[in-house]
C-alpha cells in the first residue's frame, strides 16, 4: 500500500507502523440507507473515513507534494520557495510563465505516481505585475486566470492588497446580522445570549484574518459599522449612542482591538513556527512601502512603550481611556461605575426582574430616556429640562434624582432602595442639586451595580453589591409603569419612550 510506504519514508516503523498497517489491512465500506446496509465493498484507495488518524495520515501522503519543483527566490533567504500547502490546499509559486508549467509538469508526475487527482476547475492562476504569455495545463485541464483568489477563506488579489478580505469579512457580518434580525431584537431574549452570539459569531467572522488588517482603525472602520448595528439592535439605540461605552459594558471588544492584538501575537509567534513566515520575518526584504513585517514593528515601536506580547492591548487602552471625552464616560467615572456591570448575569438569575435589571444597564450605558433627555431630545416640551414631570418639582429629571430624591414615590424607594441612602440626601433636595459629594456620587453607583463585574459564583453566593442592585430593580420595575404613563401623556411621540 502507498500510504504505508509514505510512512517508511519519513521513519515511522516498528508497533506504531504495525499497528497503522492493521488498520488498513483489508478495510470495507458499506452505504447506509435508513435502516438498509448494502453489500460491503473493497476500500482500495484513501485514508479511512472518520478515522481520527486520517487527516495526520493524508498531511504525511502529500507532504513531498513540492519535491523538484523550483519555487521563487526571495531577497534574503539562503533557500527557494516551491509554495504553501495546508491539508489539500496548495498554492504553486513560479517566477514565470514557463517556470510555471514546469511546475505543473512536476505536480503532474507526482499525481501519477501517487495516484492523486487534482481538480482543475478549481484552481486558478493570478499574476503579480505581470501576464501569461500561454495557456496553462495540469493533468490534461486548462487553468483559468484570476485577479482574486481565495485562499483558506482569505482573499488575495494582483494588487497584493487586503481590501478584497475586508469587504468579504465585512459582508459576511452584515449578511449574518440581517439573519439574525429578529433574534437580536426579541425581547424575550436573554441579552447574555445575544452578546455571546455577536462575540463568538460576529466578531470571529469580522476579523477573520485580522493578523494582516489589524493595527488601523481606518481598514476596521467598515466592519466594525456593521457590528455596531447589530449591538444597537441589542440595547435598542440610535446612532447617537456612545458605543465605546456601550460596547464596555457588554463585554464586547472593538474590531479594532481584536485584530491589532492578533497581529501583535502573531508578530511575535510566527518567528519560532518552523514555516516560511519564520524566514521571512527574519529577514524582511527592503521597500519603499512598508510590508507587513516593517509596519508591525513600525506600529509597535510608535505606540507602545515596550516590543513585548500583550503590549498593544494595553496601548489601545490607554489611548482609549484619554481621547474619550464623552458625557457619559465623565459620568460613570464620577461615580465610579466600572466598564462592565453584572445585569447581565442578573437578568439570567432573575427572568422575573428583567426589566429593571435592564433599566440599570441603560442608566450605565447612558442610554436611559429621563424627562430631560427627553426634552434635549426634542421629544417633549424644553420646559422638562428643568422640571420633573413626576414630581412637580422644579428640579431636573436625572437618574440621582430617581434614584435619591423622587419624592412621588417615597413609600417605595423607603421599602427597597431607602436603607441604603441616608437621610440628609433624601431630605435635601436643594443640597442634593447643589453641591453632589464624592458619597453621594459614589451611592448612585452602588445603587447600580458598584465598579466591578463578578463571577457567576460570586453572584451565585450573594453579595453586598449584589444586594444594592437588586433594591434597585426592584424600585424601578415598581415605577416603570406610572413613569411611562407620566412620560407619555407629555410627549407628542406615537412611539414607546423607553
Amino acid at each position: 500500500m502507498t500510504l504505508l510506504h509514505k510512512l517508511r519514508l519519513v521513519g515511522i516503523e516498528g508497533k506504531l507502523l504495525n499497528t497503522i498497517k492493521g488498520m488498513y489491512d483489508a478495510p470495507k465500506i458499506a452505504v447506509r440507507v435508513g435502516n438498509e446496509v448494502y453489500k460491503p465493498t473493497e476500500y482500495l484507495f484513501g485514508v479511512l473515513q472518520g478515522c481520527p488518524a486520517s487527516p495526520i495520515l493524508f498531511d504525511f501522503y502529500i507532504n513531498d507534494i513540492f519535491k523538484g519543483v523550483r519555487g521563487v527566490r526571495v531577497p534574503g533567504l539562503t533557500s527557494r520557495i516551491p509554495g504553501l500547502l495546508f491539508a489539500d490546499d496548495a498554492v504553486l509559486l513560479a517566477e514565470s510563465s514557463a517556470d510555471l508549467q514546469i511546475a505543473l509538469n512536476t505536480i503532474n508526475e507526482w499525481s501519477d505516481t501517487w495516484e492523486m487527482a487534482v481538480n482543475a476547475s478549481k484552481c486558478g492562476i493570478m499574476t503579480i505585475s505581470g501576464e501569461l504569455s500561454t495557456d496553462m495545463t495540469l493533468q490534461g485541464q486548462k487553468v483559468d486566470s484570476t485577479d482574486q483568489y481565495t485562499y483558506l477563506g482569505y482573499i488575495m488579489n494582483s494588487k497584493w492588497d487586503i481590501s478584497g478580505t475586508i469587504n468579504n469579512n465585512k459582508n459576511k457580518v452584515r449578511k449574518a446580522v440581517y439573519a439574525s434580525y429578529s433574534f437580536l431584537r426579541r425581547s424575550d431574549v436573554l441579552k447574555a445570549l445575544k452578546i455571546k452570539f455577536i462575540n463568538s459569531v460576529l466578531m470571529p467572522m469580522g476579523c477573520y484574518g485580522g493578523e494582516t488588517f489589524g493595527m488601523s482603525e481606518a481598514r476596521c472602520k467598515p466592519i466594525h459599522l456593521k457590528i455596531d448595528k447589530a449591538i444597537r439592535l441589542v440595547v435598542n439605540v440610535g446612532k447617537s449612542a456612545a458605543m465605546e461605552r456601550i460596547r464596555d459594558e457588554l463585554g464586547i471588544s472593538s474590531v479594532f482591538m481584536r485584530t491589532s492584538t492578533a497581529r501583535e501575537r502573531a508578530y511575535h509567534k510566527w518567528p519560532t513556527s518552523k514555516t516560511w513566515i519564520a524566514d521571512l520575518i527574519k529577514a524582511p526584504m527592503k521597500a519603499r512601502m512598508a510590508i507587513w513585517v516593517t509596519g508591525s514593528a513600525r506600529w509597535i515601536k510608535k505606540f507602545c512603550s515596550q516590543d513585548s506580547n500583550g503590549q498593544t492591548k494595553i496601548t489601545i487602552v490607554d489611548r482609549k481611556r484619554r481621547n474619550i471625552r464623552s458625557v457619559i464616560r465623565r459620568w460613570t467615572v464620577n461615580r465610579k461605575i466600572g466598564k462592565k456591570g453584572n445585569w447581565v448575569d442578573l437578568q439570567a438569575m432573575y427572568p422575573d426582574l428583567k426589566l429593571g435589571l435592564q433599566d440599570i444597564g441603560k442608566m450605565r450605558m447612558g442610554t436611559f430616556r429621563t424627562a430631560q433627555r427627553l426634552s434635549n431630545m426634542k421629544i417633549v416640551d424644553q420646559k422638562f429640562k428643568n422640571f420633573c414631570p413626576c414630581c412637580n418639582l422644579c428640579v431636573p429629571e436625572t437618574v440621582e434624582h430617581i434614584l435619591l430624591s423622587f419624592s412621588r414615590w417615597l413609600n417605595h424607594r423607603t421599602t427597597t432602595i431607602g436603607r441604603f441612602i441616608p437621610t440628609p440626601i433624601r431630605s435635601d433636595e436643594k443640597n442634593l442639586i447643589s453641591n453632589f459629594n464624592e458619597a453621594r456620587l459614589g451611592l448612585v453607583g452602588k445603587l447600580l451595580g458598584g465598579e466591578s463585574k463578578q463571577s457567576l459564583s460570586q453572584l451565585r453566593a450573594g453579595t453586598a453589591d449584589q444586594n444594592f442592585e437588586l433594591e434597585t430593580d426592584k424600585f424601578l420595575n415598581g415605577i416603570r409603569v406610572p413613569r411611562t404613563l407620566i412620560l407619555q401623556s407629555i410627549s407628542d411621540s406615537p412611539a414607546p419612550l423607553n
